[in-house]
């Protein structure tokens, strides 16, 4: 069985408000696959700067409920959990 990673890219959302709806998105999966079927997409190289992520608060946010796709303004710098937003399942753009 394949560990649970966390992966992170950048999106756009139309429930953004701040700096032209760009977002940074992170889901807790077991591979970049999985994390794209995720998000809504067919393949994984159709998610703009897709990888793994070290930051703790981006981790923290994805293990709350892995399989859930969160987001947040891409400016946000903020280290609280609770500035994340989790996403409907379907992408908005």
């Amino acid at each position: 069985m394949r560990a649970i990673k966390v992966y992170r890219w950048q999106s756009f959302r139309s429930e953004c408000p701040a700096h032209h709806r760009q977002t940074q998105e992170v889901v807790a999966a077991r591979s970049k696959a999985e994390a794209a079927s995720l998000a809504g997409f067919d393949r994984p190289s159709q998610m703009f700067n897709l990888g793994e992520t070290g930051n703790t608060t981006q981790i923290a946010v994805a293990m709350q409920s892995p399989g859930t796709v969160y987001w947040a303004p891409i400016n946000n710098r903020s280290s609280k959990v609770e500035d994340w937003t989790a996403a409907p399942k379907e992408p908005t753009v």
